[in-house]
């Protein structure tokens, strides 16, 4: 049986979680902001949390979460076009 209530908690959840674990290995200087995994895991994490949170009409994290995806969408395109362009040099 599907229970969108329950899949939009799931959502919320993960989405929290993978945020903060991506804040926790970037403190702990176990990740930089150039790792595609910390941008990656940020823009997962934020875009579930958008889901969620519109889900519950919560506009104003909605918009952070948002600004935060778009911030972390930008940071992985710059990301992989320099690894590209690292690539075509050799």
């Amino acid at each position: 049986m599907f229970n969108v209530d329950i899949w939009m908690e799931v959502a919320g959840w993960a989405g929290s979680a993978l945020v903060v674990l991506a804040y926790a290995m970037l403190s702990m200087n176990k990740w930089k902001s150039s790792d595609i995994i910390y941008q990656l895991m940020n823009f997962i994490g934020s875009t579930l949390l958008i889901v969620f949170t519109l889900y519950k009409r919560a506009f104003p994290p909605a918009t952070v979460n948002t600004i935060w995806a778009v911030i972390a969408l930008f940071s992985l395109v710059q990301l992989v076009s320099n690894q590209r362009k690292k690539t075509m040099q050799k």
